[in-house]
């Protein structure tokens, strides 16, 4: 094998990396960069879309919001890794039977979905040497599916990109615009340090933890894994001069970004790509059946029966909320529907409702009252509502409630003005009480009078008679108006009265 030398300057020092024939390039430990480089990537394609989690909702299918899925084909609510093992996938590595999955973007309120994911496997620490393979089976969640404020960058958040300049705009936490013939790219870090014996946890976060490249992994979570980090990569221009949302069950989804990773890669291919990437400070970049490192050879297949085992964490809770009931409209708008519903109960305590929409998910609540805008006029929806517990518990669903969101308001308000009297003169400076009745079928919301055109003054009662105390500063011939308005944005116009206002 041909090795040849390659040498960058950092920081003032010569930092030596070694490139194999195959562009495989060895990096030294005190080079900046051997943490970020240092690693393997494995590309794939979406599989599907899914109001599914098999790890914080298993069992439950349409428990969650929607999720964009890739890697393996064969991922449903009910999967469990064992379950993907063997089963056809879309990584371009043949025996990565794992599944990843981030809520889905969209646009507009189209749904978008990313034309490649990628899963960096990195160092994530100055020394490779002591990074262990993923045990099969680990099942982790990072980012913060109900973040009420930005999230840190590092953690979850969003980059432009293209190809010739790398990033454009720098990582962060909520999206930004980016320029003509960049392509968005939402990505998630995972934690790289395992407790070393649980492979999921209740929260799915306790059994993990961070620690920074050149510090130590803590001593609850000794065991070092690779940093893996979740990437997609959405259509050039996808989202440029659009409204981008995320699947989510808060308010303001943009917060929300996470991501599951349920691993079940074939326990030997995993620690052949840990030994000869990482271990040997390698970064192979994107690796395939077809593109390893140098010199080295794809092991066998682990038969299914081989598969190693480890201690999952069972819920400690697994008694259902109560059914909520007595689903009923609170109000109602030609753009939304608000709902309320009685409080369910639970063996521990309900800590939020799921709101379904026609069997999908549209919101979630700590409270009984829900209010889903954005809305078609006089159309109709269908509602249920299920409870949830801090163990992810969900309810049986509420009997359904049908509602047809208003029609729209096309009736225009009647005024008539009362006051002033056709022809009055007055002497410049002499105050005018300018007064007028009006009604509407659904509600008036206010009254202007106007002369020639120009506005006097906005009344300040709410019913009739609508007054409005008017200063004749300027003598002349004047057309008064009066008009009122409804909430739709109907407008009625009064007959005109004339007066005049003498300069004496």
């Amino acid at each position: 094998m041909v090795v040849a030398v390659a040498a960058s300057i950092w920081g003032g020092f010569t930092v030596m990396r070694n490139a194999s024939a195959a562009g495989f390039l060895v990096y030294s430990r005190s080079d900046p960069d051997y943490p970020q480089k240092v690693d393997f990537v494995v590309t794939s394609t979406v599989v599907k879309n899914a109001p599914d989690d098999a790890i914080v909702y298993p069992g439950q299918p349409g428990a969650s919001h929607d999720h964009t899925f890739s890697c393996s084909k064969a991922i449903t609510a009910y999967s469990t890794p064992t379950s993907l093992y063997n089963q056809p996938t879309s990584c371009n590595l043949s025996r990565d039977f794992a599944s990843y999955w981030t809520p889905t973007l969209y646009a507009n309120g189209v749904r978008v979905n990313p034309y490649q994911s990628r899963a960096y496997y990195r160092a994530g620490t100055t020394n490779g040497g002591i990074v262990q393979p993923i045990p099969f089976g680990l099942r982790i969640v990072a980012g913060d599916a109900k973040a009420t404020s930005a999230q840190k960058a590092n953690i979850a958040g969003f980059q432009c990109r293209n190809l010739q300049d790398g990033n454009t705009i720098p990582k962060q936490s909520l999206p930004p615009n980016c320029p003509a013939g960049d392509f968005l790219e939402a990505s998630v870090v995972f934690p790289n340090c395992w407790d070393g014996r649980n492979l999921d946890s209740a929260d799915h976060k306790s059994h993990m933890s961070y620690a920074a490249p050149s510090a130590a992994c803590d001593t609850a979570h000794p065991v070092r894994l690779p940093q893996l980090t979740y990437a997609q990569r959405y259509p050039t221009d996808a989202f440029r001069g659009k409204t981008l949302t995320i699947a989510s069950m808060m308010p303001n989804s943009l917060y929300t970004l996470h991501a599951d990773f349920m691993n079940a890669w074939d326990p030997a291919w995993m620690k052949f790509f840990v030994d000869n990437c990482i271990r040997k400070h390698t970064a192979c970049e994107t690796v395939s059946d077809g593109r390893l490192p140098p010199g080295t050879t794809l092991p066998a297949a682990t038969p299914a029966s081989a598969l190693p085992g480890a201690t999952i964490t069972p819920p400690s809770d697994s008694t259902r909320p109560s059914t909520p009931t007595n689903l009923r409209v609170a109000s109602k708008t030609t753009t939304s529907v608000s709902l309320a519903w009685s409080a369910s109960t639970d063996n521990v305590g309900v800590t939020g409702y799921h709101i379904y929409r026609g069997g999908t998910m549209v919101g979630h609540s700590t409270g009984t009252s829900y209010t889903n805008t954005g809305l078609t006029a006089s159309t109709s929806y269908s509602y249920t509502v299920r409870a949830t517990d801090a163990a992810n518990n969900l309810s049986y669903a509420s009997a359904a409630l049908s509602v047809t969101t208003a029609s729209p308001d096309t009736t225009r308000p009647t005024v008539s003005l009362t006051a002033p009297t056709a022809g009055l003169t007055v002497v410049k400076g002499t105050p005018v009480v300018l007064s007028a009745n009006a009604s509407d079928n659904v509600k008036v919301t206010k009254v202007q009078f106007y002369g020639d055109g120009i506005l006097l003054g906005t009344s300040t009662s709410t019913a009739s008679p609508y007054r409005y105390t008017w200063n004749t500063t300027t003598a002349g011939a004047y057309a008064i108006v009066a008009k009122a308005y409804d909430a739709a944005g109907n407008v009625a116009t009064s007959t005109t009265v004339n007066m005049t206002v003498t300069s004496q």
